[in-house]
């Protein structure tokens, strides 16, 4: 790509100075204009690299929502990403009791003793009561730049408070 940008910028900048030359203009300004065409085709060469990078960003990334399904959810831990978003807008976890939800999910892998150091912090970041609230690990969507979400289910009485993803 680094050939392609100096081939690209030297051959415009030498045939804009043989124009140059044939108008005889003055050393400096051949130079001015060799600088500029130099410059403007950096500015392009990182345009098109950015765009390039977040194109391949997208292309890469899975947006496909799923619906939620208990024995996937249990089963695949990697789809429950692409199911949250159909958990929350269906309202399955309202006013269900903490048994129910871990009926439903399946044991949450940050209650145990492996994750306690990062719970620890996580409960206190979050205002989480370690005793009576839970965390599911939803896992990361596909691609590059994703990172793995978290659901935080708070409970008030044996009943769901509220929960959200994070």
């Amino acid at each position: 790509m680094t050939i392609i940008y100096l081939s690209l910028t030297f051959w415009i900048a030498f045939k804009r100075s043989k124009k140059i030359k044939e108008e005889q203009l003055g050393i400096s300004r051949q130079i001015i204009h060799w600088l500029f065409y130099i410059l403007w085709a950096g500015i392009l060469y990182i345009f098109f690299l950015y765009v390039f990078f977040w194109i391949f960003v997208f292309a890469t990334s899975d947006f496909r929502e799923k619906a939620f399904d208990a024995e996937k959810w249990k089963k695949e831990p990697k789809t429950r990403v692409l199911m949250i978003e159909d958990l929350k807008k269906r309202k399955i976890l309202e006013n269900k009791s903490k048994t129910e939800v871990i009926n439903l999910l399946g044991n949450p892998e940050y209650n145990d003793s492996t994750y306690e150091n990062f719970t620890d912090d996580l409960y206190r970041i979050d205002s989480l009561n370690p005793k009576t609230d839970i965390i599911y690990r939803l896992g990361a969507r596909e691609g590059i730049l994703q990172h793995i979400r978290l659901l935080e289910i708070w409970f008030k009485n044996d009943t769901v408070l509220r929960y959200e993803m994070r």
